[in-house]
């Protein structure tokens, strides 16, 4: 960071780190989910039901945007209005928490989004200590 010469530079400074901080972490954390949705389908082919291979489709990530004058934010999220399949019996919601909680006989690597969850937010607080120490 460079020699500032007002608060109001300083400022300035501290919210361009914090953007491009941000930024890199958001693409940081869709790539994170990108791995670990892909790791759900390896665990086998199902007996009794063919795969979709539409999980993807439910991951996707939000725009970073300001939240007042000192915050920023961006979520990573699943969304069942993206999904493409329903079970017939299941709402698309009941069957990406099935996925995600390896319930009611579904084949996959469970866990996957709170991992998402759980690495983004390591990595966030890791690369905010690196970079305002």
């Amino acid at each position: 960071m460079h020699s500032c010469k007002s608060s109001e530079e300083l400022r300035q400074a501290i919210m361009n780190e914090m953007q491009s901080t941000m930024t890199e972490l958001r693409g940081m954390a869709e790539s994170i989910n990108e791995v670990n949705i892909a790791n759900y389908y390896g665990s086998g082919e199902p007996k009794y039901y063919e795969r979709t291979i539409t999980l993807p489709n439910a991951a996707f990530t939000t725009p970073l945007r300001r939240l007042g004058q000192y915050s920023m934010i961006f979520s990573v999220q699943l969304d069942e209005g993206r999904v493409g399949w329903s079970t017939g019996t299941f709402t698309p919601a009941e069957v990406l928490m099935a996925t995600e909680e390896h319930t009611a006989g579904v084949l996959g690597r469970s866990h996957f989004f709170e991992k998402t969850t759980q690495q983004t937010e390591e990595l966030t607080n890791n690369m905010f200590a690196l970079k305002f120490k």
